[in-house]
């Protein structure tokens, strides 16, 4: 049976008296409690009740459920929890099968790179060229497909366009379809012939043209061109001859840099300039002939900064500098096989390290109007032993501002003709004199070289010619 729990105090349920009730102990605050049967009254109308003093009621029945509300709003993201601890590392692999080896690696006579592998297999990887001072080749047709492929360093010269591989038909001379010409600029070349014959018109080959061509065993020039630029035949490994004609006036920096198979050379008697590295790296070249046009051996574009190594790895033993020569650039004669060598009155200006690492030089004369000379002039070549200088007054030495970028000027130098000891709690450079050095120089200006500040260096080595 349902019950309604009302709390009284000295109240009654109006319309309800003649019901009968369940009387409950009442707490100590007198109040009562009157339990209303419900299914006996169905018509009961309760209008009005008051409560003066009530205790607390028992809690309600819970209603039913209600509805389903709307889904809410996505709620944010949370933080990223912590990194897991690392698991366990995988069992090791099988060992995998024996791999195949290359025990060999030539350039046959047609100029194919043929590749020998451990399991005896032969492989023709293509025709082969040089570009960028390193052996590039391009494979022909290998198991169906192709690849490229590049080895170590090997060759002097920059970079240059990629030349053809096709060998040629029957080695004649070159024709003039083969030539690409801007204006009268030679910016391309197409042929395959030994002979390269460049058309007249042609006032200069542009940068690395014939670089790493490897067909050309004889070249002739124009009597038309001006000007080689830098790397213009570098890495013509199969180059034998160059007909230089008169017209020709500047042989820029490796610009026949690492043609190999050179043995001599008759430059033209209209060259006046030569720039750093032009015939570096030519490793068979035993003879040269400079003209008695030139003016500047050696020298960086700028013309201030001076360049390095005209004949670097030569086997050049006798070079005669020509009268007329004024420059010599910053190591223009070092690492050659020279034993000695006569700078020409004509010449000013003798460049830093200059005859660097020549080894076999045991004599230099230095000519009469020669005001400047580089530091570090012998480094690395203490067997020359030997110096006369005829200058009629003593050369000042000059080093570079390496502090700044080029073109960077002389400055003052520190009087070292071979190399230095240097004390730091000084800075002081104090020059290595050679066991047996002997300088010469003119008999009225023994005195005057020993006071100066720099030759004074070398006083207890100076003498005068007789």
């Amino acid at each position: 049976m349902k019950y309604i729990a009302i709390m009284l105090t000295s109240l009654f349920l109006v319309g309800c008296a003649a019901q009968p009730s369940i009387p409950v102990q009442a707490p100590e605050s007198t109040a009562t409690i009157t339990v209303v049967p419900i299914e006996t009254e169905p018509e009961a109308q309760v209008s009005h009740f008051a409560l003066q003093q009530g205790l607390d009621g028992q809690d309600g029945i819970d209603g039913a459920p209600g509805p389903k509300g709307d889904t809410g709003d996505q709620g944010e993201r949370g933080e990223q929890g912590e990194r897991g601890p690392r698991g366990k590392d995988g069992e090791k692999g099988d060992k995998g099968d024996p791999g195949i080896g290359i025990t060999g690696v030539v350039i046959n006579e047609s100029g194919d790179l043929i590749v020998t592998l451990t399991d005896g297999t032969v492989l023709n990887a293509g025709k082969v060229q040089i570009n960028n001072n390193t052996v590039n080749y391009v494979t022909e047709v290998i198991d169906g497909g192709s690849s490229s492929g590049s080895s170590g360093n090997n060759w002097y010269g920059p970079s240059q366009p990629p030349q053809t591989t096709t060998p040629p038909s029957d080695g004649d001379v070159s024709s003039d379809d083969d030539f690409i010409i801007e204006g009268t600029v030679l910016v391309g070349y197409t042929g395959t012939a030994k002979k390269v014959v460049i058309p007249e018109g042609v006032t200069e080959v542009n940068k690395n043209v014939f670089s790493g061509d490897r067909f050309m065993t004889s070249l002739v020039l124009p009597t038309s061109l001006k000007a080689i630029r830098e790397g213009a035949f570098s890495g013509c490994v199969n180059l034998q001859s160059v007909e230089f004609n008169e017209g020709l006036l500047t042989i820029e920096g490796q610009a026949f840099s690492g043609c190999s198979s050179l043995q001599s050379l008759n430059l033209s008697d209209s060259i006046e300039i030569i720039l750093t590295e032009a015939f570096a790296g030519c490793s068979k070249l035993t003879s040269i002939t400079l003209p008695s046009s030139l003016k500047y051996l050696g020298i960086y574009d700028d013309g201030l900064d001076q360049g390095s190594n005209v004949f670097m790895n030569t086997r050049i033993s006798n070079l005669i500098l020509p009268n007329g020569l004024l420059e010599i650039g910053d190591a223009a004669l070092s690492y050659m096989d020279i034993t000695s060598i006569t700078i020409p009155n004509s010449v000013t200006s003798m460049g830093l390290r200059m005859l660097v690492n020549c080894k076999s030089l045991t004599s230099l004369t230095i000519g009469e109007n020669v005001s400047e000379i580089g530091d570090l002039l012998l480094i690395s070549s203490e067997g020359c032993t030997n110096i006369t200088v005829l200058a009629t007054s003593p050369p000042e030495f000059i080093r570079r501002d390496y502090t700044i970028p080029r073109p960077r000027p002389s400055i003052k130098g520190r009087g070292i003709l071979f190399d230095y000891n240097y004390d730091s709690a000084t800075d002081t450079y104090t020059p290595i004199i050679p066991p047996g050095l002997m300088i010469y120089v003119p008999a009225g200006l023994v005195d005057t070289y020993k006071a100066h500040e720099h030759w004074g260096q070398y006083a207890a080595n100076i003498f005068p010619i007789s």
